[in-house]
């Protein structure tokens, strides 16, 4: 469902609404589902974290792959600090991840 949100949002700002674009973000949530829920599965308990390294290694893979940009435009920012836009992608997906489970109330 959240993955149909997102396509709607996204075509909303602009983009054309293609059945690749829903694919990509309904794998998307579905991988980060799937790489998030093992993790608190081996440590036995609910933790913000597990969904920041998830967010944040799905960020990175999809930048890198051509898959997904960086948003709210700071890829410039990245560059001007020098720091790999791969690895701008990772914290900002991964931010985006710990912050929605905060928000959903899950502890450190």
């Amino acid at each position: 469902m959240m993955g149909g949100v997102f396509t709607v949002l996204r075509a909303a700002q602009g983009a054309p609404l293609t059945p690749q674009l829903a694919t990509v973000n309904i794998g998307f949530l579905y991988a980060y589902g799937a790489l998030q829920c093992p993790m608190e599965a081996l440590t036995m308990r609910r933790s913000w974290t597990h969904n920041l390294l998830a967010g944040g290694i799905l960020g990175h893979m999809a930048f890198e792959r051509g898959l997904a940009g960086i948003p709210f435009n700071l890829e410039t920012t990245f560059l001007a600090n020098r720091i790999p836009p791969s690895m701008g992608a990772a914290v900002v997906y991964g931010a985006m991840g710990a912050a929605l489970a905060i928000f959903a109330g899950k502890p450190l």
